[in-house]
């Protein structure tokens, strides 16, 4: 199930032919589920990019291309490079490109994507989980590589790039897609977050299930 934790003046779904920019690495970066028994394989799965190019092809929404393009490059390139999905950094964007979306539109979609795991997920930065599995090992050296406060928390790279977007767009729609908790008092108690939908993990389509739910 999909959680609408906050929407704002009803802002959610939008209105038919809403202009939107998607910021984040989760706008690609997507986990269908969980690690471990959780996981499952899958012929595809789809991103929230790709549920809402859905909706844009309906002529539900339109949507800046320019940042989809950035995400899809650089997430493709990240797990090229070894990392998988809900576990690689947060990426640093041009702000020529947000400048530019911020023309496009005035609201933003700024998504966050973990990863999921028994036994070491939401783990404090440095802690040492006691195990003699590898696998978790490999995953707890990752996380405490990329999360500079552990995953409860946003990272810095986050953080700057949800400082910026509040300086460029006066609406902000913050989707989370992730198996376990995280704090949210940055999103909940920001006046410009219009919306927060706490997605969990929501299998092969999920990106549609979103995207069903941001513009109906």
């Amino acid at each position: 199930a999909m959680v609408l934790l906050k929407n704002t003046d009803s802002t959610l779904p939008f209105v038919k032919g809403k202009k939107v920019a998607l910021f984040g690495k989760g706008t690609y970066d997507y986990v269908k589920g969980g690690g471990g028994s959780g996981d499952v394989n899958c012929k595809y799965v789809k991103p929230l990019a790709e549920g809402l190019k859905e909706k844009e092809a309906e002529g539900k929404v339109s949507l800046f291309s320019p940042s989809l393009s950035f995400y899809k490059d650089y997430v493709a390139s990240s797990y090229k490079e070894g990392g998988v999905p809900g576990l690689i950094a947060e990426s640093e964007v041009p702000l020529a490109l947000i400048k530019d979306a911020s023309s496009f539109t005035d609201t933003a979609v700024f998504t966050v994507s973990r990863f999921s795991g028994e036994a070491w997920d939401r783990s404090i930065k440095g802690q040492k989980i006691k195990t003699n599995d590898s696998w978790i090992k490999a995953y707890v050296e990752k996380q405490n590589e990329i999360f500079d406060d552990g995953d409860f928390y946003l990272t810095q790279k986050e953080k700057n790039l949800f400082n910026t977007l509040k300086e460029y767009f006066s609406s902000i729609i913050v989707v989370v897609n992730s198996g376990s908790t995280i704090n949210l008092d940055w999103a909940e108690k920001e006046k410009k977050v219009k919306g927060i939908l706490f997605a969990y993990q929501g299998g092969m389509e999920g990106g549609g299930a979103m995207a069903d739910i941001l513009v109906g």
